[in-house]
């Protein structure tokens, strides 16, 4: 029928007016159908998949081990070591910076080296930030 046609028009093709009431409602119901899907997995992924912040790992705890080296008492750093140790995180070049950081700027090079020997003991490879790091103990 003359309704069903599609006309050329200009190099553009056009669709009828019942043409384009019946694309906007399959465009729209296939629109909801994914959108339903979407939110259907969203969902199960939510339900599968722990929070972020339930599950401690190196970077929390290196950032949690930073704000604290520099700001807090050394006895909090040392409670953020037990429970990296307690959570079986690995302690990686970046804490043991970190903490060298935290004894180098406060003039400690006696606990600075320690952390440098810890760090030997546990066969993690220091790197050119660890030994910058040293050497501003002293």
């Amino acid at each position: 029928s003359n309704q069903q046609q599609i006309l050329q028009d200009g190099g553009k093709i056009m669709m009828t007016k019942e043409q384009q009431h019946e694309d906007s409602s399959y465009s729209r119901s296939s629109n909801t159908t994914a959108n339903e899907e979407a939110r259907k997995i969203k969902k199960n992924k939510r339900k599968n998949k722990k929070n972020v912040a339930e599950i401690p790992n190196h970077i929390i705890f290196n950032t949690a081990l930073d704000g604290i080296a520099r700001h807090g008492p050394p006895s909090a750093v040392l409670r953020i070591l037990q429970l990296m140790q307690k959570t079986s995180v690995t302690k990686s070049v970046v804490t043991y910076n970190t903490l060298l950081n935290a004894y180098a700027t406060k003039k400690q090079w006696q606990k600075a080296e320690q952390v440098l020997e810890s760090m030997v003991r546990a066969q993690v490879k220091a790197d050119i930030y660890t030994y910058n790091t040293l050497l501003k103990a002293y």
